[in-house]
């Protein structure tokens, strides 16, 4: 009768406790780290936005072009060149899609959400293509530039004075070179 009890107490649960496996921890494909992984692994920031202009003759944001925050749509995620919305201290980050082409309609952000005007931008973190304008020296602060859409400038510039948004890693010899910025736009 002892027999038929454990076997019963076994079998039920097997059945309803289910089984559990041990297994070897020692591979990367189960580790999850809340850190952003190992020291070489540069911590990046990227941020969902959109691009309201509906002319098909305006050009599209690329990778590397500094925006800043459209204060006209007002909505937290509408991003613009300066010379349509916002001021040089409204930056907002360094876009990382390769394009955000115009938008096919009008719309809030709600209203156009998933067409062919949304990409990443990047607020935080090591970019290795944002688009300067002038001569920089490393460790250089960058700051939107004022007249030319897209491109940061060094910040310690005579003509400009605005909102730091990052600084350059490296020296860059000319003008509209894709160089390398941390960015801390946020």
């Amino acid at each position: 009768m002892k027999k038929l009890i454990y076997s019963f107490i076994i079998t039920s649960f097997l059945l309803g406790g289910g089984v559990a496996f041990a297994y070897d921890d020692g591979g990367l494909v189960n580790k999850i780290e809340s850190s952003g992984g190992y020291a070489d692994d540069a911590v990046r920031v990227l941020q969902l936005v959109r691009y309201p202009e509906i002319d098909p003759n305006r050009p599209s944001i690329s990778a590397g072009d500094v925006v800043v925050w459209d204060t006209i749509s007002d909505d937290g995620v509408t991003v613009n060149y300066l010379d349509k919305a916002g001021s040089v201290d409204s930056v907002a980050g360094v876009i990382v899609s390769a394009t955000i082409p115009t938008a096919d309609a009008s719309g809030t952000a709600a209203q156009t959400t998933g067409r062919r005007n949304w990409g990443y931008m990047q607020t935080y973190g090591l970019n290795t293509n944002v688009q300067i304008e002038a001569t920089t020296v490393a460790g250089q602060s960058l700051t939107v530039h004022p007249t030319h859409n897209g491109f940061a400038t060094p910040a310690d510039d005579d003509t400009v004075v605005a909102r730091v948004f990052g600084f350059a890693y490296d020296a860059e010899s000319s003008d509209t070179a894709a160089g390398e910025a941390f960015i801390n736009a946020r």
